[in-house]
């Protein structure tokens, strides 16, 4: 079934028709989405860096960060048709391009369309959209080399495969306490209404939050629900994405009692 406005939320729906690899014009044309939607919340403030970063604030300063990344897998820039799967584990959602099967990129447009949902129901915080996730992380590198003097207690990526997953660990590298983990894994299902079943996994390998691990206590990477990332087989489970907008992403202490 094709995909329309009315079974894919329009942001989410724009941002997979592009094919946005790192320093294509559609990178780019993903990150100027992101302000203008974030133009129309007098809430925020935006900003973007040299690198094509962009950096919002909702609030005050709180040491809560949120990322996600704006690039994809793809080998072409361009666009490409969704598609809709109904399957007995819910609505699922596909790609192609020139008759064939294509990468999706919800790694990591469901990431984006996650902080774009916590930012227009105001949650407070920094949320950040990196250039070159997919590259070696590439902004987020950047954005921290840039900034020596950065602080935060928490730095939460939204861009992990599957349903379950608050990573502990990425590239077997500690990242962030159990404690946190089953915490934060704890406080999403309880705002998930049911729907969402979180737990703690160790087995992680790379996103920004990776970047940000020697100097902040607590990063993670909580799952958004897309698989088969990197191929053309990948497809995002809508149905557990529209479970996952519904919560209010609380702020979980971190173990180092930030």
């Amino acid at each position: 079934m094709k995909a329309t406005n009315e079974t894919v939320p329009r942001i989410l729906q724009t941002l997979l028709r592009l094919r946005r690899p790192h320093g294509s014009v559609e990178e780019t044309i993903a990150g100027q989405t992101v302000l203008d939607y974030v133009s129309a919340y007098p809430w925020v403030s935006a900003s973007t860096d040299k690198h094509g970063n962009i950096v919002c604030q909702i609030g005050e300063d709180n040491g809560v960060v949120f990322t996600a990344h704006l690039d994809t897998v793809h080998n072409s820039a361009g666009t490409q048709e969704l598609f809709v799967l109904e399957l007995e584990q819910g609505m699922f959602l596909g790609a192609e391009h020139l008759g064939k099967e294509s990468v999706l990129g919800a790694d990591d447009a469901a990431g984006i369309y996650l902080l774009m949902e916590l930012m227009q129901a105001q949650v407070q915080g920094k949320y950040m959209f990196f250039v070159g996730e997919e590259c070696g992380g590439i902004g987020s590198s950047a954005y921290v080399q840039d900034n020596p003097k950065f602080s935060a207690n928490m730095v939460v990526s939204f861009d992990r495969r599957g349903t379950h997953s608050v990573i502990t660990h990425q590239g077997g590298w500690r990242t962030c306490s159990d404690e946190f983990g089953n915490a934060l894994a704890k406080q999403l299902n309880k705002h998930g209404k049911g729907k969402l079943a979180y737990r703690t996994d160790d087995a992680g390998l790379y996103t920004d939050s990776r970047e940000f691990a020697e100097i902040v206590a607590e990063c993670t990477n909580i799952s958004v629900g897309y698989y088969h990332e990197h191929t053309a087989k990948e497809t995002l489970n809508l149905t557990h994405l529209q479970a996952a907008r519904g919560y209010r992403l609380p702020v979980v202490r971190s173990a180092a009692g930030a």
